[in-house]
């Protein structure tokens, strides 16, 4: 897709099976020697890691959407075209939880759920860039039958402004 180019954009579904891993903040990796820190012009030596759980999420969100892409014909959107991505996060039952209760209303928080598949479709070259998500739904659901994440990512629509706000509506994109 070409920039400036306003085609509608197939819709992509993703299916990744698995637990659904959270965000994690980057873990800190201070160099020693001699059970002392290492240190360089006055400053500790230290690195930041992914943790490896998050790396393998992110590798199986990023395989399984470019495999989904192929299938549908997805064409990587430019930075311009705002996305919608609704994001269904699969748990099983734990113990405990009432057979009527539907939503997982405990940990992980939804926010960090959102931030690592955001991340996964940046670094799987599925979206350009996480900031062009402009809207999309997250839900945290309990099944019984299977665990993991559906994605779905589509152009985003104009959003229906309040009356007397200053900025126009982004026009729709027109086949």
């Amino acid at each position: 897709m070409k920039s400036g180019d306003t085609r509608l954009l197939p819709e992509l579904i993703i299916s990744v099976p698995g637990t659904p891993v959270h965000f994690m903040r980057a873990g800190r990796k201070i160099f020693m020697r001699d059970g002392k820190p290492l240190m360089k012009n006055g400053r500790v030596l230290e690195t930041t890691y992914t943790p490896t759980k998050m790396q393998e999420w992110e590798n199986r969100v990023g395989n399984e959407a470019n495999k989904a892409a192929q299938v549908s014909g997805w064409v990587r959107p430019d930075r311009e075209l705002p996305l919608c991505v609704d994001c269904d996060f699969h748990f099983y039952r734990a113990s405990g939880i009432k057979k009527t209760c539907l939503w997982k209303f405990k940990k992980p928080d939804r926010d960090n759920l959102d931030k690592a598949i955001l991340d996964a479709l940046v670094l799987g070259c599925i979206i350009a860039d996480d900031a062009q998500v402009v809207d999309g739904r997250i839900r945290k659901l309990i099944d019984d039958q299977w665990q993991g994440a559906i994605i779905r990512i589509t152009l985003a629509d104009s959003p229906d402004l309040p009356v007397g706000h200053k900025s126009k509506p982004m026009p729709v994109a027109q086949e």
